[in-house]
């Protein structure tokens, strides 16, 4: 059996946008995706996953997931997300 969920809401803004980031009411910068707006930054790779594990599990594929502990892990300085230097790390810079 197959099942291929959209993906589109795990890097979709409050406002149904698609953006390469986006501010929360608090400030907070979301950055999704990279400069080219479509490699992921680390929280973009997070909901993704997110996404990805709750629809296994709504499908009874999988347990219901708890990666809290994932989420700050280790894979968030993977070189990966440092290709261009800094391209995930500056919310300065996104824009």
């Amino acid at each position: 059996m197959v099942s291929n969920p959209s993906i589109a809401a795990a890097l979709t803004a409050p406002d149904g946008s698609t953006p390469r980031y986006w501010v929360g009411d608090d400030g907070t910068v979301h950055l999704l995706r990279k400069k080219d707006n479509w490699h992921l930054c680390q929280e973009g790779a997070s909901n993704l996953a997110d996404h990805v594990l709750a629809h296994a599990a709504r499908l009874g594929w999988a347990p219901v997931p708890n990666n809290s502990d994932w989420k700050a892990g280790s894979w968030r300085q993977a070189w990966q997300y440092d290709d261009p230097p800094g391209v995930c790390d500056d919310v300065a810079d996104v824009g």
